[in-house]
């Protein structure tokens, strides 16, 4: 009974946000579509979960500073969106937060994770530093190849797809490109951003 929204610039449709439309026209979802919040009602009696359809960040900008202001007023709207939102919004976050967001990204670190707060502890006594994001990655990835070496020797290259890993920051699922040599890692991470501003991995 759930409705769902696409707010779509159509200035702005590029090629992921087309990809988008004809994913959930595939999937026959149904939906309707707003260029702006203007004459948009949100009931109270059902969930309304929206989906941002532009390449062009000023408008996920404003839209979801519009969106955020009138979910900070109901509590039944939900945001599903990518990384792409944490960089275009101007340090408004709270706006994520008010709108449930569902961010679908590459890499995210959940610090109340212990295996986190056990790195970040050794971290700190070998170089005396906080550990950046890029150490979170280098960590991640020498653990993944390390360890799908150990497993299948010589040939780990092309038998990666056979072995997934979830890291601190980054998971790895590797997949055949299709028509061109070499894998692509296809895992990401579901990020939860609740009302008590607290975000968790699903």
């Amino acid at each position: 009974d759930d409705r769902l929204v696409v707010m779509a610039d159509d200035a702005h449709i590029g090629e992921q946000s087309s990809y988008l439309l004809s994913r959930l026209d595939q999937e026959g979802l149904n939906f309707s579509m707003f260029g702006s919040t203007n004459g948009l009602r949100v009931q109270s009696s059902i969930n309304t979960r929206f989906v941002i359809a532009s390449d062009d960040d000023d408008y996920i900008n404003i839209t979801v500073r519009e969106l955020g202001n009138i979910a900070a007023r109901k509590n039944n709207m939900f945001l599903y969106t990518t990384s792409r939102v944490r960089n275009s919004l101007d340090a408004e976050a709270k706006h994520l937060y008010n709108l449930h967001t569902r961010l679908t990204a590459a890499y995210f670190i959940d610090y109340s994770d212990d295996e986190v707060k056990d790195f970040i502890l050794k971290y700190r006594s070998l170089f005396n530093a906080e550990p950046g994001s890029f150490a979170f990655q280098g960590y991640d990835a020498i653990r993944y190849f390390t360890n799908a070496c150990a497993k299948f020797g010589k040939n780990w290259p092309e038998r990666l797809p056979e072995y997934s890993e979830r890291g601190l920051q980054t998971d790895y699922k590797f997949h055949y490109r299709f028509g061109n040599p070499g894998q692509i890692n296809t895992a990401v991470r579901r990020i939860i951003y609740n009302r008590d501003m607290s975000t968790q991995l699903q």
